[in-house]
């Protein structure tokens, strides 16, 4: 019973004799319950940053607020324009390995992800949402640096309706494509924490 309230309440806080804070996480293994002391710069209980590019979690070209209120997870809001119209993204990032030069995370989000967009004839473009999921990662060239670039890799989950729009079109209005949708998209930002 002992381990089990150990582990639920496996974060804690003391403080030390010049009364600042100081974190700690208990480490449960085979044999015993180790203490290791956390720098404190390593958990952010309330991190909020923005980020200005391109790629579906940011709406198209626009913006991105990300919120992480624990340290491994993260939600984000991106809005933008995709070439038509208005778009938009909420979702969520895992983060594997917070407070690196490199850290890894996986995305799933819902919003825009596809658009069908026909050069010279604006009312058949079109826009699509559905979710997407996919990996990035956040590449800082300092740990200290308070802007960084973001980049993912998505695949967005399109929806039967955005092919069978894309026949209409061919069939019934004789507009040809010369591009296909691709299965996976890029996304590349700056963030500035």
């Amino acid at each position: 019973m002992l381990i089990i309230l150990l582990v639920i309440f496996s974060f804690f806080s003391i403080c030390n004799a010049n009364n600042t804070l100081d974190y700690y996480i208990l480490k449960p293994t085979t044999s015993k319950i180790s203490i290791e002391k956390f720098r404190k710069d390593s958990i952010k209980p309330f991190d909020i940053s923005v980020a200005y590019g391109f790629g579906l979690d940011y709406g198209g070209l626009g913006v991105n607020l990300l919120i992480t209120p624990i340290k491994y997870l993260s939600i984000f809001g991106g809005v933008g324009y995709p070439i038509i119209d208005l778009g938009y993204n909420i979702g969520a990032r895992l983060n594997i390995a917070p407070n690196t030069l490199g850290n890894f995370h996986f995305i799933g989000m819902y919003g825009y992800n596809s658009i069908v967009y026909i050069k010279n004839a604006r009312q058949f473009n079109k826009m699509f949402f559905g979710p997407s999921f996919g990996i990035g990662v956040d590449i800082r060239t300092n740990s200290r640096r308070k802007t960084y670039l973001t980049l993912s890799l998505l695949y967005p989950v399109r929806k039967d309706e955005v092919f069978d729009y894309m026949e209409d079109l061919k069939k019934n209005h004789n507009i040809s494509f010369y591009n296909s949708l691709n299965p996976l998209t890029l996304s590349l930002g700056l963030r500035i924490n």
